[in-house]
C-alpha cells in the first residue's frame, strides 16, 4: 500500500461579522448619511434666512427700524411687532417698549 506523505490540511474559517459589527456598521452609515443630508440642508436654510431677513428689513424701513439676525433680534418682540404694524397698517395694542429678556 502506499503512503500518503502529504500532510492534512488545516481549514482556516473566517467568521462573519456580528451583529453587534453590522449595527454599528449600519449606524455608522446612516450617521455619514445624515451628515450629508444636514449639510444640504444649512445651505438651503442659510438662503432662506438672508431671503427673510431682506423681505423683513425691506418692511422695516416703514417703521425706521431694521434686523441683521433673526434669531436674536426678534427676541424681545419689539421689532416682531413693528413688523406686524407695517403688515397690518394699524398699531399695536400697549405693550412694554422696554421689553427685556
Amino acid at each position: 500500500m502506499g503512503v500518503n506523505s502529504s500532510k492534512p490540511s488545516i481549514q482556516t474559517w473566517k467568521r462573519g461579522p456580528t451583529q453587534e459589527e453590522k449595527d454599528e456598521e449600519y449606524y455608522d452609515e446612516a450617521m455619514a448619511n445624515a451628515e450629508r443630508e444636514l449639510a444640504e440642508d444649512a445651505e438651503w436654510k442659510r438662503i432662506q434666512e438672508n431671503t427673510f431677513t431682506r423681505w423683513t428689513n425691506e418692511h422695516l424701513r416703514q417703521a425706521g427700524s431694521s434686523i441683521n439676525d433673526l434669531e436674536t433680534d426678534f427676541s424681545n418682540g419689539l421689532k416682531l411687532i413693528a413688523l406686524l404694524e407695517v403688515l397690518s397698517g394699524k398699531k399695536m395694542p400697549r405693550h412694554n417698549k422696554k421689553a427685556h429678556i
